[in-house]
């Protein structure tokens, strides 16, 4: 365990086991030529985060994903009369730069331009059931890694509990558009290489 006021910063590389597909609101406008469907086959690399040209993904949705695993971890902090471990994840968790989505079979990132996409019918006002499907296009990766650098600012944050964390992180929740914490298969990962600092 780290007791110094010294962040303990880890490294690892997790792998995806389903595909990754994201969908964030761009707010690009709409042209007044365009119905929907061709503002969507305009703007669809538009739902990647980039950073630099380069696909990541959002720091606020990794660190999400490992706070809504760490309710799943059912031991409680030594010393701490039942305390459980999402709160230090949720506070004591700290990320530099975004992962950067990257393609395991050449290593180089994903960008604008070497993304591809897929088209789906959807519901057309984004709710479950409520009938009208239209076809709508989302970017994806169907074989896809990242390197991970965290701080750790807890010192109750283990290896055994941070590693215990990521893996429930990739088999339950998973990261990005139709995710297994929402219902669907997309963004599961495993671990692929870990460094914990000696």
């Amino acid at each position: 365990m780290n007791t110094s006021l010294q962040p303990t910063k880890l490294t690892f590389t997790i792998e995806g086991i389903s595909p990754y597909s994201s969908s964030r609101y761009h707010g690009e406008p709409q042209q007044t030529s365009e119905d929907a469907g061709h503002y969507d086959d305009r703007t669809w690399r538009d739902k990647c985060t980039y950073v630099d040209g380069k696909c990541v993904i959002p720091i606020a949705a990794f660190h999400n994903c490992l706070c809504d695993a760490a309710g799943r971890i059912t031991s409680t902090i030594p010393g701490t009369r039942g305390q459980r471990y999402k709160g230090r994840f949720e506070q004591g968790v700290y990320f530099r730069d975004a992962p950067v989505l990257k393609n395991p079979l050449t290593l180089e990132p994903y960008t604008r331009d070497n993304i591809i996409s897929v088209k789906l019918l959807q519901n057309s006002d984004g709710k479950r059931g409520s009938g009208t499907r239209v076809p709508r296009t989302f970017p994806i990766a169907y074989k896809w890694e990242a390197d991970i650098e965290m701080e750790l600012l807890d010192p109750q944050l283990t290896e055994d509990i941070v590693r215990d964390c990521v893996e429930k992180a990739g088999m339950y929740i998973g990261l990005g558009r139709w995710r297994p914490q929402n219902r669907g298969s997309n963004g599961r990962f495993q671990v692929k290489k870990w460094q914990w600092p000696s």
